[in-house]
Protein backbone atom coordinates (compact mmCIF):
# COMPACT_ATOMS: atom_id res chain seq x y z
CA UNK A 1 0.00 0.00 0.00
CA UNK A 2 3.25 2.21 1.06
CA UNK A 3 4.19 1.74 -2.38
CA UNK A 4 0.70 2.57 -4.27
CA UNK A 5 0.91 5.90 -2.24
CA UNK A 6 4.36 6.71 -3.43
CA UNK A 7 3.67 5.83 -7.16
CA UNK A 8 0.41 8.03 -7.01
CA UNK A 9 2.20 11.29 -5.63
CA UNK A 10 5.23 10.84 -7.85
CA UNK A 11 2.84 10.35 -10.95
CA UNK A 12 0.49 13.27 -9.72
CA UNK A 13 3.89 15.26 -9.15
CA UNK A 14 5.09 14.47 -12.44
CA UNK A 15 1.72 15.06 -14.18
CA UNK A 16 1.62 18.08 -12.73
CA UNK A 17 5.61 19.42 -13.70
CA UNK A 18 4.97 17.62 -17.44
CA UNK A 19 1.71 20.18 -17.68
CA UNK A 20 4.05 22.94 -16.51
CA UNK A 21 6.44 22.03 -19.71
CA UNK A 22 3.97 21.63 -22.35
CA UNK A 23 2.48 25.12 -21.44
CA UNK A 24 6.24 26.91 -22.07
CA UNK A 25 6.24 24.92 -25.37
CA UNK A 26 2.93 26.05 -26.51
CA UNK A 27 4.02 29.59 -25.85
CA UNK A 28 7.36 29.72 -27.48
CA UNK A 29 8.94 29.97 -30.90
CA UNK A 30 12.38 29.76 -31.76
CA UNK A 31 14.86 30.45 -34.50
CA UNK A 32 16.70 27.19 -35.40
CA UNK A 33 19.48 27.12 -38.12
CA UNK A 34 21.30 24.33 -39.34
CA UNK A 35 24.47 24.19 -40.94
CA UNK A 36 25.34 22.69 -44.44
CA UNK A 37 28.38 20.20 -42.45
CA UNK A 38 30.00 20.84 -39.71
CA UNK A 39 33.59 22.47 -41.50
CA UNK A 40 34.51 25.47 -39.81
CA UNK A 41 33.72 27.31 -43.08
CA UNK A 42 29.87 26.42 -42.75
CA UNK A 43 29.73 26.56 -38.96
CA UNK A 44 31.03 30.18 -39.42
CA UNK A 45 28.82 30.97 -42.28
CA UNK A 46 26.04 29.41 -40.18
CA UNK A 47 26.79 32.39 -37.34
CA UNK A 48 26.70 35.03 -39.75
CA UNK A 49 23.62 34.04 -41.15
CA UNK A 50 22.13 33.83 -37.76
CA UNK A 51 23.57 37.78 -36.72
CA UNK A 52 21.98 38.87 -40.08
CA UNK A 53 18.83 37.76 -39.91
CA UNK A 54 18.10 38.85 -36.39
CA UNK A 55 19.88 42.35 -37.66
CA UNK A 56 17.47 42.22 -40.20
CA UNK A 57 14.23 41.32 -38.64
CA UNK A 58 14.36 42.19 -35.09
CA UNK A 59 12.36 45.33 -35.13
CA UNK A 60 9.22 43.60 -36.83
CA UNK A 61 10.21 40.05 -34.80
CA UNK A 62 10.33 41.54 -31.37
CA UNK A 63 6.99 43.29 -31.53
CA UNK A 64 4.80 40.53 -31.36
CA UNK A 65 2.51 40.43 -27.94
CA UNK A 66 2.05 36.24 -28.41
CA UNK A 67 3.37 33.21 -29.67
CA UNK A 68 0.11 32.86 -31.85
CA UNK A 69 0.98 36.46 -33.34
CA UNK A 70 4.64 35.64 -33.62
CA UNK A 71 4.54 32.43 -35.65
CA UNK A 72 1.63 34.36 -37.62
CA UNK A 73 4.57 36.71 -38.45
CA UNK A 74 6.81 34.86 -39.43
CA UNK A 75 4.78 32.93 -42.20
CA UNK A 76 4.00 36.08 -43.27
CA UNK A 77 7.44 37.44 -43.45
CA UNK A 78 8.44 33.96 -44.49
CA UNK A 79 9.15 34.74 -47.96
CA UNK A 80 11.01 37.65 -47.34
CA UNK A 81 13.24 35.87 -44.51
CA UNK A 82 14.18 33.34 -47.58
CA UNK A 83 14.99 35.25 -49.69
CA UNK A 84 16.93 37.88 -47.84
CA UNK A 85 18.81 34.83 -46.98
CA UNK A 86 19.56 33.54 -50.04
CA UNK A 87 20.93 37.49 -51.59
CA UNK A 88 23.09 36.87 -47.94
CA UNK A 89 24.17 33.48 -49.32
CA UNK A 90 25.07 34.62 -52.82
CA UNK A 91 28.53 34.70 -51.73
CA UNK A 92 29.33 31.58 -50.50
CA UNK A 93 27.29 29.24 -52.89
CA UNK A 94 24.60 28.17 -50.65
CA UNK A 95 20.80 27.93 -50.86
CA UNK A 96 18.64 28.66 -47.98
CA UNK A 97 15.39 27.21 -47.13
CA UNK A 98 13.05 28.72 -44.36
CA UNK A 99 9.92 27.11 -43.08
CA UNK A 100 7.70 27.74 -39.91
CA UNK A 101 7.01 24.54 -38.16
CA UNK A 102 6.65 22.34 -35.62
CA UNK A 103 9.44 20.33 -34.46
CA UNK A 104 11.08 18.22 -31.39
CA UNK A 105 13.65 20.03 -29.19
CA UNK A 106 15.40 18.22 -26.24
CA UNK A 107 15.71 20.38 -22.78
CA UNK A 108 18.76 23.20 -23.90
CA UNK A 109 19.66 25.98 -21.55
CA UNK A 110 19.62 29.49 -22.69
CA UNK A 111 21.36 31.74 -20.39
CA UNK A 112 19.23 31.76 -17.10
CA UNK A 113 16.42 29.77 -18.60
CA UNK A 114 15.74 25.98 -19.14
CA UNK A 115 13.46 25.08 -22.09
CA UNK A 116 11.97 21.52 -21.26
CA UNK A 117 11.80 19.40 -24.41
CA UNK A 118 9.34 19.08 -26.26
CA UNK A 119 7.30 20.24 -29.66
CA UNK A 120 7.93 23.79 -30.12
CA UNK A 121 7.21 25.99 -32.96
CA UNK A 122 10.30 27.25 -34.86
CA UNK A 123 11.26 29.30 -37.88
CA UNK A 124 13.97 27.31 -39.39
CA UNK A 125 16.51 28.05 -41.99
CA UNK A 126 18.77 25.11 -43.65
CA UNK A 127 21.56 25.99 -44.95
CA UNK A 128 22.22 23.67 -48.36
CA UNK A 129 21.56 20.36 -47.28
CA UNK A 130 21.86 21.08 -43.32
CA UNK A 131 24.10 18.27 -42.57
CA UNK A 132 25.92 20.25 -40.48
CA UNK A 133 25.58 21.44 -36.53
CA UNK A 134 22.70 23.40 -35.83
CA UNK A 135 22.28 26.65 -33.60
CA UNK A 136 19.00 27.94 -31.54
CA UNK A 137 17.39 30.64 -29.87
CA UNK A 138 14.11 31.95 -28.40
CA UNK A 139 12.43 34.45 -30.82
CA UNK A 140 9.12 34.31 -28.27
CA UNK A 141 9.56 35.82 -25.89
CA UNK A 142 12.46 37.78 -27.23
CA UNK A 143 15.58 35.78 -25.50
CA UNK A 144 17.83 36.27 -28.63
CA UNK A 145 16.59 39.34 -30.79
CA UNK A 146 18.96 42.23 -30.03
CA UNK A 147 16.66 44.97 -30.52
CA UNK A 148 14.88 44.01 -27.05
CA UNK A 149 15.18 46.83 -24.54
CA UNK A 150 13.65 45.43 -21.76
CA UNK A 151 15.30 45.70 -17.99
CA UNK A 152 13.34 42.64 -16.55
CA UNK A 153 14.26 39.10 -17.51
CA UNK A 154 11.89 37.58 -20.36
CA UNK A 155 10.74 34.89 -18.20
CA UNK A 156 9.38 37.32 -15.63
CA UNK A 157 7.65 38.99 -18.22
CA UNK A 158 6.02 36.46 -20.35
CA UNK A 159 5.60 33.45 -17.94
CA UNK A 160 3.08 33.14 -14.46
CA UNK A 161 5.64 33.27 -11.34
CA UNK A 162 5.64 29.46 -10.75
CA UNK A 163 6.69 29.09 -14.45
CA UNK A 164 9.76 31.76 -14.44
CA UNK A 165 10.66 29.97 -10.71
CA UNK A 166 10.74 26.51 -12.79
CA UNK A 167 12.32 27.65 -16.04
CA UNK A 168 15.36 29.61 -13.89
CA UNK A 169 15.70 27.00 -11.39
CA UNK A 170 18.81 24.60 -11.92
CA UNK A 171 17.11 22.44 -9.22
CA UNK A 172 14.24 21.17 -12.40
CA UNK A 173 16.87 19.92 -14.58
CA UNK A 174 16.67 16.36 -13.01
CA UNK A 175 12.89 16.38 -13.61
CA UNK A 176 13.81 17.75 -17.22
CA UNK A 177 15.97 14.42 -17.82
CA UNK A 178 12.98 12.39 -16.65
CA UNK A 179 10.47 14.39 -19.10
CA UNK A 180 12.38 14.12 -22.07
CA UNK A 181 12.84 10.34 -21.60
CA UNK A 182 9.55 9.80 -20.74
CA UNK A 183 8.30 12.41 -23.50
CA UNK A 184 10.39 10.65 -26.50
CA UNK A 185 8.58 7.52 -25.56
CA UNK A 186 5.75 8.08 -24.76
CA UNK A 187 4.44 10.94 -27.46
Amino acid sequence: MIIGAVCAILTSSFASFAEECEQVSENVLRLHIIAESDSEADQHFKIQLRDYILETFSPQLAGYDSVEAARAGCIELLPVIEAAANEFAIHNSQFITAEVTDMYFTTRVYENVTMPAGNYSALRLVIGEGGGENWWCVMFPPLCLPAVTRSEPASEIYYTPAMASNLESGKTEVKFAVFEWLSKRFK
